[in-house]
């Protein structure tokens, strides 16, 4: 069994002050909740099959910085990279893989 999450938000913002509060929120509930829940929501199912996968989609700003892209979307796929890394070592034992693709230029 496997589950895959792909989903995410991003605008182009020069300084973080010019993104609106509202903006910034959506982001990270986008591509930072979304995830944890997905992966809380898969995990049961997966554990009573005997393990799986969980693949989510992350970013090349999970790891770097990059021009043009807001600060709120770099935050958020740094926290998704986090995530699947603690889930992996969490999840290891119940079978469950947890990988992240990181697609960028």
């Amino acid at each position: 069994m496997e589950a895959i999450r792909v989903e995410g938000v991003s605008k182009t913002f020069k300084l973080h002050s010019d993104m609106p509060q509202s903006l910034k929120e959506r982001v990270l509930r986008t591509n930072v909740y979304s995830v944890a829940m997905t992966i809380a929501a898969a995990t049961p199912h997966l554990k009573a099959n005997g393990g799986g996968k969980i693949i989510v989609t992350s970013s090349v700003s999970a790891t770097r910085t990059e021009p043009n892209v807001a600060t709120a979307y770099v935050a958020s796929k740094g926290a998704v990279g986090q995530i699947v890394r603690q889930a992996a070592l969490e999840l290891a034992a119940y079978g469950i893989n947890v990988n992240a693709l990181a697609p960028g230029p």
